[in-house]
This record gives C-alpha cells, structure tokens and sequence, in this order.
C-alpha cells in the first residue's frame, strides 16, 4: 500500500522471503511507484537502499 509515494502497508500471503523483505521497505519508509512494487520479477530487496 502507497501513500504519497511511501510505502506503508504490504500484503503478503505464503510468501515469507516477501514478508521479511516488504517489511524491510515499510520499516524504511521506502518511496517506491505501484509499477516497480507490481513488478513480480523484480525481488523486493532491490528496491531497498544499499
């Protein structure tokens, strides 16, 4: 989930690698757009700062 561009909120059912990720990004305050976080061949750690 988005607000403003932030991240927020994830949802992730049977996906734990995509749950640790995702809340890696939330916990963040990840500014990513709905088209990268949609892409589901780009792993979530991608998005995340180096």
């Amino acid at each position: 989930y988005l607000k403003a561009g932030k991240v927020i909120a994830i949802d992730c059912v049977n996906a734990t690698k995509d749950y640790v990720q995702g809340r890696m990004i939330v916990t963040a305050g990840l500014r990513a757009t709905a088209e990268q976080l949609a892409d589901a061949e780009t792993p979530l750690k991608t998005l995340l700062p180096a």
